[in-house]
C-alpha cells in the first residue's frame, strides 16, 4: 500500500499520513495487539455493531502510527469504562451520556486515583466518543462542556528551621558548616561562594564583596551581601571558620623535630549539651538485626549460598528476608515495609543493587531452591556447636494396626489382632 494514500485523523479531519520510521517495524505487532483488544471486548459482552466501530477506531490509531503506549492507554480507558458501564446493567454504548461519565469519574475518585490519571482516562474516552459521535452513533451533547479535573497547584517547598538545624548537626567540619550557612543566609550562588577569597570578606562591616560574573558581563552586577545574621550561633561558627583559615595561612612552615621520649600531655575538652534540646528522627532498630547478623556470619550462610551458585549481590537481600521473618514476622509486603521504614538492616549487610517488593519474592524462591543444602549445613553446624551425638531410632511395626473400614484404600487389608 502506498503510504501517501493512507491518512490519519486529527481533530476529526483527515490529513495525509506522515510516515514515521521509528515504529514502522512495529505495525504487525500493533495489529496483533488490536486483535487481542477486540477479543477482550468481545468476551466482555460488547455488542457486535459497536465492536466493529471500536475496531475501526483502533485501526485508525494504527494508521496514525501511534505508539504502543498510546494504544494501551486507549484500551485500558475504554475497558475500564465499559466494565463500569456494564455494572449499571447497560451494555450498549449508544446510550452513554454526561451523567454516566460523571458517575465514572466518581468511581475513579473512590478508587483513590490521582487527578492526572483521571484526566488521562477522560482524554482517551473523549477521543473515542468523538469518533462515535462523528458517525452519529452517540449524541453530540456528550462532547459539550467536557469534564476536566482541576489539577492542584504545587506549592513551593521551604526548609523548616528545625530541619536546617538537624541538617547542620550532621556536618562535622567547620568549613562545610560555614559554607552551608552562608548559602542559606545570603543567597549567594555556589560558584560565587567557592570563588570567594579572604580579601573579599569585610569582617568589620560583616559583608562579602561579589565580583562581576566573568561568563556573563551583563548578568550579575558587582555588589555586597550580608555575611552574618543576628543569630549569635551562626556568627560564632562563621568567625571560628574564618579565624581557622587565617591562622592556617599565616602559620610558619612546620619543622620536623627530633623524636622525644616524653609524650605531650593531652588536655580534656568538655562541651555542655542541653539534653532537652536533643531530638530524634527516623528511628530504626539495630539491636535484634545485629544479633541475627552475627549468627548469620557465624553459621557461614554466605559460603553455603556461594557454593549453591547464588550471586554475591543477592546476599544482603537474602539475609534481610530471613532476619525480617525472625525480628518482625510477616508477609513479603510486611518485610518490605519493615526494611524501608523501621529497620537499619542495610547498615549491617550493605544495600543490594536493586531492592523492591518483587525482589523480595524472588529472594524467597532462591532460598527455597537452596533448601536442601541449607538444611544439611545447619544440621552439621548444630552438631558442631552443641556437640550433639547422632542417634538412630527404630520403631517396631509388628503390633501396629489401624482401625476403621478404609474402604477407599486399596492397600488396606484385614489382619489378625495380636492383643
Amino acid at each position: 500500500m502506498n503510504p501517501d494514500l493512507m491518512s490519519r485523523q486529527a481533530n476529526y479531519e483527515y490529513v495525509p499520513f506522515r510516515e514515521n520510521t521509528r515504529y514502522q517495524n512495529q505495525t504487525p505487532f500493533k495489529k496483533l495487539k488490536v486483535d487481542h483488544y477486540l477479543k477482550v471486548f468481545d468476551d466482555s459482552g460488547m455488542p457486535s455493531p459497536m465492536l466493529e466501530l471500536i475496531s475501526e477506531f483502533f485501526q485508525s490509531l494504527v494508521r496514525r502510527n501511534l505508539s504502543m503506549g498510546s494504544l494501551v492507554q486507549y484500551f485500558h480507558a475504554l475497558k475500564r469504562f465499559f466494565l463500569f458501564y456494564k455494572s449499571l446493567s447497560i451494555n450498549r454504548l449508544e446510550f452513554v451520556d454526561r451523567e454516566h461519565l460523571g458517575a465514572f469519574i466518581e468511581y475513579l475518585q473512590d478508587d483513590n486515583l490521582m487527578s492526572s490519571s483521571i484526566n488521562g482516562y477522560l482524554r482517551s474516552l473523549y477521543a473515542i466518543f468523538g469518533f462515535l459521535a462523528e458517525r452519529e452513533v452517540i449524541s453530540q451533547d456528550i462532547m459539550k462542556n467536557k469534564f476536566r479535573l482541576k489539577m492542584p497547584d504545587l506549592l513551593l517547598k521551604a526548609i523548616d528551621p528545625d530541619d536546617i538545624k538537624l541538617f547542620l548537626s550532621v556536618i562535622n567540619t567547620v568549613r562545610e558548616r560555614a559554607l552551608i550557612l552562608v548559602l542559606l543566609r545570603t543567597g549567594m550562588r555556589i560558584g560565587e561562594l567557592l570563588g570567594t577569597k579572604i580579601i573579599d570578606i569585610n569582617f568589620r562591616e560583616k559583608r562579602i564583596e561579589i565580583p562581576q560574573a566573568y561568563k556573563n558581563y551583563e548578568g550579575r552586577i558587582t555588589g555586597q551581601v550580608e555575611l552574618f545574621s543576628a543569630d549569635p550561633q551562626i556568627e560564632r561558627i562563621a568567625t571560628k571558620a574564618s579565624n581557622k583559615i587565617r591562622s592556617r595561612r599565616s602559620a610558619p612552615p612546620k619543622v620536623e623535630k627530633e623524636e622525644s621520649s616524653e609524650q605531650p600531655q593531652k588536655t580534656s575538652v568538655y562541651e555542655q549539651v542541653d539534653v532537652l534540646s536533643l531530638q530524634a528522627s527516623q528511628l530504626r532498630s539495630l539491636g535484634p538485626e545485629y544479633v541475627c547478623h552475627s549468627i548469620w556470619n557465624e553459621l557461614k550462610f554466605n559460603d553455603v549460598l556461594l557454593t549453591s551458585g547464588v550471586s554475591k549481590h543477592l546476599f544482603p537481600l537474602l539475609e534481610a528476608q530471613v532476619i525480617g521473618r525472625l525480628v518482625s514476622p510477616g508477609s513479603e509486603r510486611h518485610t518490605h515495609k519493615w526494611v524501608e521504614d523501621l529497620s537499619a538492616i542495610w547498615e549491617l549487610t550493605g544495600k543490594p543493587l536493586k531492592y523492591s517488593l518483587s525482589s523480595l519474592y524472588r529472594a524467597g524462591y532462591t532460598l527455597f531452591e537452596c533448601k536442601d543444602n541449607l538444611e544439611r549445613h545447619l544440621s552439621k553446624q548444630e552438631k558442631e556447636l552443641f556437640s550433639l551425638p547422632e542417634r538412630m531410632c527404630f520403631f517396631d511395626l509388628t503390633n501396629t494396626y489401624f482401625e476403621g473400614q478404609m474402604a477407599k484404600n486399596p492397600k488396606a487389608k484385614r489382619g489378625r489382632s495380636k492383643e
